[in-house]
């Protein structure tokens, strides 16, 4: 991975909307808690390039602003953006799906709960969405991994 100059990439900040989006990325590259600034990042090496990964919320405005303050508190080389998205127009996620979580991707126990107790025939879906999700998490998180690892050293 290198920049539009043909220098070696030194430092990669890796950007994901939501908490089960960011996990795989601090796991599978064994990052560590830190601080950027006032930030709340994780930190750490792969092969030859520092990684800082941080949370940015959903949607665009949040997006911006933590992005801003990343490339404002430091040198960064390139942005890998993370995020897993449903298909548009999938029947699996309905307007009350999205009510289950907050704006961190965090889920409401109490949320689901109830949604299950109206629509016990969900189950089945819902699980099939969670393993989906857990499954392109963990694959882009993986790819992330391989493109810091292919840097040549400086």
């Amino acid at each position: 991975m290198n920049n539009a100059t043909n220098e070696n990439v030194r430092r990669v900040g890796i950007l994901a909307p939501m908490k089960p989006e960011l996990l795989p990325i601090v796991k599978v590259m064994k990052l560590e808690r830190g601080k950027l600034g006032a930030i709340p990042v994780s930190v750490g090496r792969v092969g030859n390039v520092d990684v800082i990964a941080l949370m940015t919320g959903i949607g665009m405005e949040p997006a911006t602003k933590v992005t801003g303050q990343l490339l404002d508190s430091t040198e960064i080389d390139h942005v890998i953006v993370v995020g897993i998205s449903d298909l548009a127009g999938d029947s699996a996620i309905d307007p009350e799906i999205m009510k289950l979580s907050g704006p961190d991707g965090s889920g409401s126990i109490v949320a689901v709960a109830r949604y299950l107790v109206q629509k016990p025939s969900r189950i089945k879906g819902l699980l099939r969405l969670t393993n989906g999700m857990r499954a392109a998490t963990t694959l882009a998180a993986n790819a992330a991994k391989r493109a810091c690892e292919s840097v040549k050293p400086a």
